[in-house]
């Protein structure tokens, strides 16, 4: 009786978030505005109801799983667009090197540099500096430079949905609407879901901020593993 109690609460949770990220979506799409994104929708709203209900936070992680699972054949897929793309990628290929390389260092450097100026525990510094980075990389990262795992989950989570955000809005305002500037400043500093929301604006946005993760991901681990 227990093991179809655990069973119905996992298809409960389960089908409960799928539920409440196509009501967020709905509500986006009404709204339209940057701050009604159905990931912050979506996510505030979980949380509020682990925390009513006081579901542990590992029940949720099990039952969700499925969803987890389908991160890597989602990154996988990015791979069709970088090759739809492949001739504009050849051409710029320079500029994205460049591009991302100096990201990743102003990543690092300004977290190095804030939490300087406070006098922060190195063990949290190192949490965070890869917060542009996806988690897949950022945790191993941090684990290996003596950080707290946890946190990093959390802050590249949220670095990602604050990016996701604001970032269509910040590139409009600066008048940035070059397909490939886009997708590199989108990929580059919101990671995956930065290339979601690149992915609805275009298809080569799409496919160059997923090329941006990846480079990120590799160019960020060279530099903390130099400053390590």
């Amino acid at each position: 009786m227990q093991t179809l109690y655990t069973y119905l609460t996992y298809a409960a949770l389960l089908g409960g978030t799928i539920l409440i990220f196509l009501i967020s979506k709905w509500i986006f799409k009404k709204l339209k505005v940057s701050f009604a994104h159905p990931l912050l929708l979506a996510t505030t709203a979980v949380i509020t109801l682990l925390l009513l209900l006081d579901i542990p936070y590992e029940t949720y992680r099990i039952a969700t799983i499925p969803i987890e699972s389908l991160l890597g054949p989602t990154v996988v897929a990015l791979g069709y667009l970088l090759y739809e793309h492949r001739e504009n990628l050849r051409r710029h290929a320079l500029s994205i090197l460049i591009s991302t390389t100096v990201g990743s260092i102003v990543g690092i450097a300004s977290v190095w540099a804030i939490f300087k100026l406070f006098d922060t525990p190195w063990e949290i510094v190192v949490s965070i500096m890869p917060k542009s980075v996806t988690n897949p990389i950022a945790m191993p990262l941090t684990e290996a430079a003596g950080g707290i795992v946890s946190l990093t989950a959390v802050v590249v989570v949220l670095t990602g949905i604050f990016g996701a955000i604001v970032s269509p809005a910040i590139l409009k305002m600066l008048r940035v609407d070059e397909p490939i500037a886009m997708g590199l400043s989108m990929g580059a500093a919101a990671h995956g879901i930065g290339t979601a929301r690149a992915v609805e604006i275009g298809s080569l946005h799409g496919a160059i901020a997923g090329l941006a993760i990846a480079l990120m991901g590799v160019i960020t681990a060279l530099i903390i593993s130099i400053i390590l």
